[in-house]
């Protein structure tokens, strides 16, 4: 039998302590936990007053949304990509997620992919077309010296040539 962490049965009674009869039976089901034992949970929450009976909200389940770094996330999203959802509410209830924290993940990876694609497809067009321009301008530069140095060792080859066959100037000396 697998036990959950304090931290992830508090985000699961967090979640839980929103709704009511019918939509708990579910969370409970998707997480693979008896529907007495989350109403228990919720009882003993509220007892100790770490949630309000008339609070519902989900702050403290949607503060973990944002702790996960994002190669955590596609870990997460990797492992759990071929489970039924038994094995799934088993792997959450060990990892302390949610199964609709996954799906979250998972539209958040699509969607963000999409948008940085098309942005980045813009940004390196532009930039693709400033380093051709530039690959340009050095091409011409290295091009130019290169005829330079070219001219410089056929004048320095030619001087010594003449040195060899007229011998040394009265200028050179």
């Amino acid at each position: 039998m697998t036990h959950l962490s304090d931290a992830a049965k508090e985000r699961l009674v967090l979640k839980a302590s929103q709704y009511r009869g019918y939509q708990i039976k579910e969370i409970a089901l998707a997480n693979n936990i008896g529907y007495s034992t989350l109403l228990k949970w919720i009882k003993s929450f509220r007892d100790s007053g770490k949630i309000s009976g008339k609070s519902r909200s989900l702050k403290g389940s949607h503060k973990y949304l944002m702790d996960v770094s994002l190669s955590q996330r596609f870990s997460h999203l990797m492992a759990t990509a071929s489970l039924d959802q038994q094995s799934l509410g088993v792997y959450c209830r060990k990892h302390g997620l949610f199964s609709h924290q996954l799906d979250q993940w998972k539209n958040d990876f699509m969607t963000e992919n999409l948008e940085k694609s098309n942005k980045s497809t813009k940004a390196n067009a532009t930039e693709i077309k400033a380093l051709k321009a530039e690959n340009q301008s050095l091409k011409k530069e290295l091009l130019r010296k290169d005829k330079a140095l070219a001219e410089a060792t056929a004048l320095l080859i030619l001087k010594k040539k003449a040195q060899l066959i007229w011998g040394e100037t009265k200028e050179d000396s």
